[in-house]
């Protein structure tokens, strides 16, 4: 999509081998891209380099529903993101919708992503989605008023990384796994200045390399009523960060 568009539904789609299948980008004599109502439903990519969906713009009203991305570890296209969500993108839902294998060796810090939005970002809602096997983040968000309801992370080398604000409820975080260069091996990491508040979630591993939770200068941390299980080191917060972990009742 190269212009503005409003009410675009794209349904009961499979791609396959695409270096991205969705992306609103400005192109040609256009100044700007953006989309209002959007919805992508029933997709299935199997095969992609740089990403199956992303949008930019002042794009708003998304919903994305019952889509699968499987990259298939394509390597060599710089950022590989399974969705990306850009500028000041807003308002949107993700539902049942599951990224693996985002996979980007090019650079000594591996990128390769599940689920990104990036600052100015706001109103993003994730329920019931998985993010697996990806290089860096699992779910790698900048965003604000961020709410994951039930999401599934494993395999990723950072399985959470949160840069914004963010509510994640009832989650699962499993063996989190670095496949490759530089940085660390954790369940949830937060950024400097960031904000998460996890509830009600299951976290588990089984290396003794992983770092449960590690926070950045100023981040903050915040665990309710969740099982957590590791092998690995629990914590690392660096001077200014703070984490809180209230135990499972």
């Amino acid at each position: 999509m190269a212009g503005n568009i409003r009410g675009l539904h794209i349904e009961d789609v499979s791609a396959r081998n695409v270096r991205r299948f969705f992306d609103v980008n400005p192109s040609g004599t256009e100044q700007k891209a953006q989309v209002d109502d959007l919805t992508i439903r029933r997709v299935d990519v199997r095969g992609f380099s740089k990403g199956a969906i992303r949008i930019r713009g002042d794009s708003s009203n998304i919903v994305i529903e019952d889509v699968l991305g499987d990259s298939e570890r394509q390597d060599g296209d710089n950022f590989a993101i399974g969705i990306a969500l850009e500028d000041t993108v807003h308002d949107v839902a993700l539902r049942r919708v599951e990224m693996m294998n985002s996979h980007d060796s090019t650079n000594e810090y591996w990128n390769g992503d599940g689920f990104t939005t990036e600052r100015g970002v706001r109103n993003v809602s994730f329920e019931d989605t998985t993010a697996s096997g990806s290089t860096d983040g699992g779910y790698d968000l900048k965003s604000s008023a961020t709410t994951l309801r039930r999401p599934i992370a494993g395999d990723n080398k950072r399985n959470y990384r949160i840069w914004g604000d963010a509510a994640i409820i009832d989650c699962v975080s499993r063996d989190p796994h670095k496949r490759g260069g530089s940085g660390s091996q954790n369940h949830f990491w937060i950024a400097k200045g960031a904000r998460a508040d996890v509830s009600g979630c299951e976290i588990e591993d089984s290396d003794e390399r992983t770092t449960a939770f590690e926070i950045e200068p100023g981040g903050s941390l915040t665990v309710q009523n969740s099982s957590i299980k590791t092998n690995g080191k629990a914590s690392l917060v660096r001077e200014g960060g703070r984490l809180e972990i209230t135990p499972s009742q």
